[in-house]
C-alpha cells in the first residue's frame, strides 16, 4: 500500500510542466480540428477557456488563458482578429472569481457559466458581423453558423472538462489535510 506523502520540490515542478505541457496539447489539437475541418464545427476554445479559469487559482493566468484561446478562435473562424479574444479575457477573469469565491468546481455550474458564455458570444458576433450589416435576409446564417457551433459547443464541453478535471487531478497541487490532536494534559485558564 503506498503511503500519501508529500511531493518533493521536483515532483512538483515535474508535474507542473507536464500538466501545462498537456493543457497546451489539448488547445493544439482543437484548433488543427477548426482550422482543417470544413464543416459545422464546435468552438472547442470556449469551454478550454472556462476550464482554464475554473482550475487556475490566479485571475491573471485564466485573463491570460483566456485571450490567448480567443485569438485562436478568431485566427481558425476567420472573424476580426481580437473580438473573442477580448471577450473570453473579460470572461475568464469573471468565471476565476466566481469560481474561487462563490461557486464550487463541478460540472453543473461549469455547464451553466460555459453555456452563458457561449450564447453571449454567439449572439454578440452574429450581431456584429451579420445582422448590423443586414446580410442575413433569410436567416440561414444565424441557424447555419451561429446556432449549430452554439449548440456542438455546450455538447462537446462536458467532455473537455472531464479531460481538464484528470489532468488537474493526476498533475495539479494536490491539498495536504493535517488533523489537530486533542490532549486532555492541556490546562485553560
Amino acid at each position: 500500500m503506498k503511503k500519501n506523502r508529500p511531493l518533493t520540490l521536483k515532483e512538483k515542478r515535474r508535474n507542473l510542466v507536464i500538466k501545462w505541457l498537456l493543457y497546451l496539447l489539448v488547445m493544439a489539437v482543437s484548433f488543427v480540428i477548426m482550422t482543417v475541418s470544413g464543416s459545422i464545427i464546435p468552438l472547442f476554445h470556449i469551454p478550454i477557456a472556462i476550464c482554464f479559469a475554473i482550475y487556475e487559482k490566479n485571475e491573471l493566468t485564466a485573463s491570460f488563458m483566456g485571450l490567448l484561446c480567443g485569438l485562436f478562435t478568431d485566427a481558425a473562424c476567420g472573424k476580426l482578429f481580437g473580438f473573442n479574444g477580448v471577450l473570453l479575457t473579460v470572461v475568464c477573469m469573471v468565471a476565476s472569481l466566481l469560481f474561487l469565491y462563490v461557486l464550487r468546481h463541478n460540472i453543473v455550474n461549469f455547464l451553466i457559466v460555459n453555456s452563458a458564455t457561449t450564447i453571449i458570444l454567439g449572439l454578440l458576433d452574429y450581431l456584429f458581423f451579420y445582422a448590423m450589416w443586414s446580410t442575413d435576409v433569410n436567416g440561414r446564417i444565424f441557424v447555419f453558423y451561429t446556432l449549430l457551433p452554439m449548440a456542438l459547443t455546450i455538447a462537446v464541453s462536458p467532455f473537455i472538462w472531464v479531460a481538464f478535471r484528470l489532468i488537474n487531478k493526476r498533475f495539479g497541487p494536490r491539498r495536504e489535510h493535517f488533523m489537530a490532536e486533542q490532549s486532555d494534559d492541556i490546562v485553560r485558564e
